[in-house]
């Protein structure tokens, strides 16, 4: 016989003495004490004189152990109940002192096994092409969404109401050298520059296989801001202009007074 097949019927033999050793000692001993409360309940019996007695003494002898083994059972039962209450939820026994060798190890494989793979799995960069990165302002925001979902507010901005078509962001430019013209002939105003970029950007978010960086998205940003601000100043300046006018060609009013014509 191989010694690899003498080996595991070895085992095999070892592993059910160990399984049925405890139920065997138990019974021996179940065995030994009917058996020694039979002899002596005999023999207490036929003993007239103490027949009572040593009935009665025999009785609280074996309720005695009863009560005592009963006891001690429920305090170990107590005491591993408090253990396990007290053992952190994510304990797993793969240790040898809870199961045997081999469920040990094995269990102990599987779980490495299982932990390296969870670990190669998880995104150990931090970041996702064409989304913003963990713990950062543009955490689960999409950039090329963010990007396309500025053009409306870029129209009302630079266009107003005057109609046109959604695809052409040529006019865009066009109404930002009207809103700022240039001082320089030929040269293009500084919000000419700045909606010329964002065209630029807008329409490689919208046509270019590449996902926008994080950058881009950032620079469409800060150009909306500027335009935006940059709107509101030119606003503020054209009512104070308006105003300062009307004050300037408000009719004059003249009136006598003592003779004298007084403005």
């Amino acid at each position: 016989m191989p010694a690899r097949h003498r080996g595991k019927r070895g085992e095999r033999v070892r592993s059910a003495l160990y399984h049925t050793s405890f139920t065997i000692f138990v019974l021996i001993l179940a065995a030994l004490l009917m058996g020694s409360a039979w002899g002596l309940g005999e023999q207490a019996w036929r003993t007239d004189h103490q027949r009572r007695w040593n009935l009665f003494a025999m009785v609280a002898a074996y309720a005695g152990v009863v009560i005592i083994s009963l006891f001690h059972i429920g305090s170990r039962l107590t005491s591993v109940r408090r253990s396990l209450n007290t053992m952190p939820k994510p304990y797993m026994p793969t240790k040898t002192m809870d199961l045997p060798k081999k469920v040990a190890n094995h269990i102990a494989t599987e779980y490495s096994r299982t932990a390296m793979i969870a670990h190669i799995s998880q995104a150990t960069a931090g970041m996702h092409e064409g989304w913003g990165r963990p713990k950062t302002k543009w955490e689960g925001i999409h950039y090329r969404t963010s990007i396309l979902d500025t053009l409306p507010e870029m129209r009302v901005l630079l266009l107003g109401d005057t109609p046109n078509r959604p695809n052409d962001l040529g006019a865009l430019i066009a109404a930002a050298s009207r809103i700022d013209p240039s001082h320089r002939q030929g040269e293009p105003s500084t919000l000419e520059l700045f909606v010329a970029s964002y065209v630029d950007m807008v329409q490689r978010a919208r046509y270019q296989r590449a996902e926008p960086t994080e950058k881009e998205a950032s620079a469409v940003e800060k150009v909306v801001a500027f335009v935006r601000n940059l709107i509101a100043v030119k606003r503020q300046k054209a009512e104070e202009a308006r105003s300062a006018s009307g004050f300037l060609s408000m009719p004059t009013v003249h009136t006598v007074h003592e003779g004298r014509v007084v403005a």
